[in-house]
């Protein structure tokens, strides 16, 4: 089963033509849905037990079968307390683990900060990548499943749990803080995101957002959701005085000319 978001270019026409070899379904949006909404189509459509969710610039080390692995782990899941599982995701531009963090508040807004356990699970995952693997075995010192925000590049659910929730809350369209968000909510029904380190997987972090938006937009994307997320969840890490955070925020946006950013700051501190 496939949904295309709309493309523009001939993914669609292709995936037709191989549609009877490959036994899928197609879909197609009527216009751009954004990644949220079309993975919640997607997912809803859909029958298995378990859903994958990846990105299109994740790349695998060591030969591994990613997908095949997650979704045992994910099968796992069922009558335990975990609600979403990942590998360990190293970032090419970042140079590091990417997905090992924990919501942070500062300053009137909610950022991720890395775990102290950020820098020995880098070491761990570029010995993996370097060596195709490192026998199985798990970091010095750590467990196999490390709890952290929820990273949609690539993790696993049961399908259940992600139609129960809600799937990804699409007022983050086009991208941007859904997964974090996502995350969140699956905490907050007693459940666990952990990040599993028996498989490591690679991310061109941003490369397939590029194709479709400018680093202008990017930026501004990222910012109006990251305010999105912090009047969700701001009153559950104790920012009671966020709103006046914001308005400064608005007023160095309104001096530095970004004046649709400067919008967003002055209308969340209302």
């Amino acid at each position: 089963m496939a949904v295309d978001d709309a493309s523009p270019d001939e993914s669609f026409s292709e995936l037709e033509s191989s549609a009877p070899e490959l036994n899928i379904n197609l879909f197609k949006n009527p216009s751009n849905f954004g990644f949220g909404a079309t993975v919640n189509r997607g997912v809803a459509l859909a029958k298995g037990d378990v859903v994958v969710i990846l990105n299109s610039d994740v790349e695998f080390a060591g030969g591994q079968q990613p997908i095949a692995i997650l979704s045992a782990l994910a099968a796992s899941m069922d009558g335990n307390d975990i609600g979403a599982v990942m590998p360990i995701i190293f970032s090419n531009s970042l140079g590091e683990v990417e997905n090992l963090n924990f919501i942070w508040p500062r300053r009137g807004l909610l950022w991720l900060k890395r775990l102290d356990e950020t820098e020995k699970i880098t070491d761990y995952a570029k010995s993996f990548i370097e060596n195709d693997s490192v026998d199985g075995e798990a970091p010095p010192e750590q467990t196999r499943q490390i709890d952290s925000a929820l990273c949609g590049a690539f993790f696993a659910m049961l399908r259940r749990d992600f139609l129960r929730l809600g799937g990804f809350d699409t007022r983050f369209s086009p991208f941007y803080w859904e997964d974090v968000e996502l995350g969140e909510r699956i905490r907050k029904s007693g459940l666990r995101v952990v990040a599993d380190t028996r498989l490591v997987a690679l991310h061109a972090h941003g490369k397939s957002i590029e194709r479709a938006a400018n680093e202008e937009t990017k930026w501004l994307v990222m910012f109006k959701n990251q305010v999105a997320f912090t009047r969700l969840w701001g009153a559950n890490y104790g920012l009671g005085f966020g709103g006046c955070w914001r308005i400064l925020r608005g007023m160095r946006a309104l001096t530095n000319g970004n004046f649709e950013l400067a919008g967003v700051y002055f209308n969340s501190a209302l």
